[in-house]
């Protein structure tokens, strides 16, 4: 979706997962930070309206659309995602 990609894991990170696109998924530096590649905020509603943006103006190939739409309605661990963000969060605001 962005056209970026994390090559390594910095110094004193955990790398918290791969996928068969990007090595490195999400960053986690203990009680610190936390990053994550993909967007937990993002639901299939959202997803929809940004691939046929893209799409539409030609940046997404009509390989790239079909493979992200069919993708967007898979399972995902968003929820997940969110609950470690809130608990780091309001460990780090004591």
């Amino acid at each position: 979706m962005h056209r970026d990609v994390v090559f390594t894991v910095p110094t004193g990170f955990q790398n918290l997962g791969t996928s068969p696109r990007c090595d490195v998924q999400g960053l986690y530096l203990p009680g610190r930070a936390l990053s994550v590649q993909a967007h937990p905020e993002f639901d299939d509603t959202i997803m929809d309206h940004i691939l046929k943006k893209r799409h539409g103006d030609g940046i997404f190939s009509d390989d790239m659309y079909e493979d992200g739409d069919l993708r967007r309605k898979l399972e995902h661990d968003g929820k997940v995602v969110a609950e470690v963000i809130l608990k780091l969060l309001f460990s780090i605001s004591g």
